[in-house]
């Protein structure tokens, strides 16, 4: 049985408003409580669990690998290799000089490995080839969508430390698909059951709303 069945049914109700009003504030590029959550220290007495490797909520944004050990892949026709390979060249980051016919070079070898992701930076590369201007629309867009990728590793790193407000953040990425994260209904779970061992009353909230889903 969850800690959200524990709770008596005043106390849900009680509290119900209040957190669903909090979750229409979770927006990273405005005010926002999940601010505080990844940037305020874990509970000393919160156990730390051990970072996977390659994290479900991994970012889109964010390489699943160090830009040597991905130039490496990249030289033996690894597309994900070739795919960021272009990604860095294309946005001038990790210590990657900035070259837009050289981002479109390693687009196309990844994108004729059939890389879907690539086919489309290819486009995009090439639009910009074709129209400087355009190029910083795009530059604008990438901005935002690297502040949302810190944000959300700083959430992740807060709920791997045993942090209950960024577990139960995260758990809410998960259950609804947002910035970047993958939506997974059952990782949501799990991060709301963790916050809710914390006490933190949002999450009990959306466990007992997950299980009225699932009973329906």
């Amino acid at each position: 049985m969850t800690l959200a069945r524990a709770l008596p049914r005043t106390s849900l109700a009680a509290i119900a408003a209040v957190a669903l009003a909090g979750c229409h504030r979770l927006d990273p590029l405005k005010e926002s409580v999940s601010d505080e959550a990844a940037s305020e220290a874990p509970p000393a007495s919160a156990p730390a669990t051990e970072t996977a490797a390659e994290p479900s909520h991994r970012s889109t944004l964010d390489p699943p690998a160090s830009a040597e050990a991905l130039s490496l892949r990249a030289s033996q026709g690894d597309p994900i290799g070739q795919y960021w390979m272009g990604y860095f060249h294309e946005y001038g980051t990790r210590g990657i000089t900035k070259d837009l016919n050289a981002a479109l070079n390693f687009y196309k070898l990844s994108a004729d490995q059939g890389n879907e992701q690539a086919v489309i930076a290819a486009e995009r590369v090439e639009g910009k080839l074709k129209d400087p201007k355009s190029e910083a629309a795009d530059a604008e867009e990438h901005g935002k969508a690297e502040k949302i990728a810190a944000y959300v590793d700083r959430i992740r790193k807060a709920a791997e430390a045993g942090r209950a407000e960024s577990q139960y953040l995260l758990g809410y990425y998960h259950e609804y698909g947002r910035y970047g994260v993958e939506q997974n209904v059952s990782l949501a779970r799990e991060f709301y059951q963790k916050a809710a061992e914390q006490g933190n009353e949002k999450a009990m909230i959306a466990l007992e709303r997950l299980s009225h889903a699932e009973q329906q």
